[in-house]
Order: C-alpha cells, then sequence, then structure tokens
C-alpha cells in the first residue's frame, strides 16, 4: 500500500513540475523569429516601373503601327501612280490629298485614343491603390508586469493582406495569441485571433481575415488565453 502511495505521489509531484515548467520557463526563455516581408507586397517603385513598361510598350505599339500604315499606303500609292502614270489627271491628285488626309486624321483620332486609354487606365490605377489604406500603430506594455514594444502595421497583398509586426518584442508567456479586438468590446476574447503568437522577439507576418474592417477591430493585443491577460497592444491608424 505504502508503495502504490509513493508511486501516486511521484506520478503527481511530475505532473505539477512539468505544469510549473511550462508556465515559467517563457519568462526566462525568449522565442525569436525573423519573417521576411511577403512577397504578395508590392512597393511603390515596382508600380512606376510597371506603369513605365506600359507606357512605353504603348509607345512602340503605337510608333510601329503609324510605320506599317504609313509604309503600306506608299506602296499602294506608287503602285497606282505607276499604272495610271499617263493618264494622271487632277481628280486623282485630289483624290490621293483626300486619301492622304483622311489617313491623317484617322491616325491621329487613333492615337488620340489610345493615349486617352492609357491615361484613363493609369488614372483608375492610381485611385485603386490610393483607395488601399495603410494601418499601422506602435505597441505598448499591457500593464506594469507585461511589457511589449515595436510597430504593427498592414501589407496590402495581391490575393491576402498581412498584418506585420517589426521589431517586435514582448514579455515571454505561455498560451500567446494575436487578436484584433474592436475598440467598444468587453474583453479581448470577444475578438479575432489571428492565431498563436509565432515569437516574442523578431519580425512576423500574419494573414488578415478577407473582408475584415480594421476602422473598427482597430487594436492588435498580445493575448495569454490560459490566464485571459493582455501583454500589450498597438492601436492602429489610417495612412492613405
Amino acid at each position: 500500500m505504502n508503495l502504490w502511495k509513493k508511486l501516486g505521489l511521484g506520478v503527481v509531484g511530475v505532473g505539477i513540475l512539468a505544469v510549473g515548467w511550462w508556465l515559467v520557463s517563457p519568462l526566462f526563455i525568449d522565442d525569436v523569429v525573423n519573417e521576411p516581408v511577403p512577397g504578395a507586397a508590392m512597393s511603390d517603385e515596382m508600380k512606376d516601373d510597371e506603369m513605365m513598361e506600359d507606357k512605353d510598350g504603348m509607345s512602340e505599339d503605337m510608333k510601329d503601327e503609324m510605320m506599317e500604315d504609313k509604309d503600306g499606303m506608299s506602296e499602294d500609292m506608287n503602285d497606282e501612280m505607276m499604272e495610271d502614270k499617263d493618264g494622271m489627271s487632277e481628280d486623282m491628285n485630289d483624290e490621293m490629298m483626300e486619301d492622304k488626309d483622311g489617313m491623317s486624321e484617322d491616325l491621329n483620332d487613333e492615337m488620340m485614343e489610345d493615349k486617352d486609354g492609357m491615361s484613363e487606365d493609369m488614372n483608375d490605377e492610381m485611385m485603386e491603390d490610393t483607395m488601399s489604406a495603410t494601418f499601422s500603430g506602435d505597441f505598448v506594455n499591457a500593464d506594469d508586469d507585461h511589457s511589449a514594444s515595436g510597430n504593427a502595421y498592414t501589407i496590402v497583398g495581391e490575393d491576402t493582406n498581412y498584418l506585420r509586426f517589426e521589431n517586435f518584442e514582448t514579455t515571454n508567456g505561455p498560451d500567446l495569441y494575436v487578436y484584433l479586438v474592436s475598440s467598444d468590446a468587453e474583453a479581448t476574447s470577444d475578438g479575432i485571433s489571428l492565431g498563436k503568437l509565432k515569437g516574442n522577439v523578431g519580425d512576423q507576418n500574419y494573414e488578415l481575415p478577407d473582408g475584415i474592417d480594421l476602422s473598427t477591430y482597430n487594436k492588435v493585443v498580445i493575448y495569454c488565453k490560459s490566464f485571459s491577460v493582455d501583454f500589450g497592444y498597438a492601436t492602429l491608424t489610417t495612412e492613405m
């Protein structure tokens, strides 16, 4: 009987030690991550390059088209002039001038349409970029016992939007998660979870849910689920 008691106490003791280590060890061990900026994000420089490439490509196409039209017109005119050289009249000269003027007007109209179309496309693209708002904020401590620092900001990708932490550091602890919380929420647990915190130190990225309104869910919280404790937070504001 004493043996079973000793075994039972031993099992309980091991369990207590395991739970204690799970709770205490994060306070002494930093979990460091260093994720790169998501590749889906397009920089302003890349956008400018793309716009310039589109503009140059359009200019080359217009030049080629004008040269082809000019060469084709010259060949047709030369053939017609050679065939009717002996019988060329003032009416033919007038017709040639009308064809030339008509071609010039058509070319000018086509160039203006292409130019206007390019301007509209560029304006639409610039408007879409302008309407893609960027949110950012700095982390602050939740209380005297739990600290957080660094910056959080959004990245608009082609298919997915991200929330990125840079120069980030927070007090480590068990069961830490990243939450987006509205300003009028009564508790952090009422917010939207972005998943477990990847590390208490370093740059990291989190995918944002489709259609989320960050003007409403504008508070990023580092949250300990097990004890319902906030470790730090950043309030996001808009930059157009």
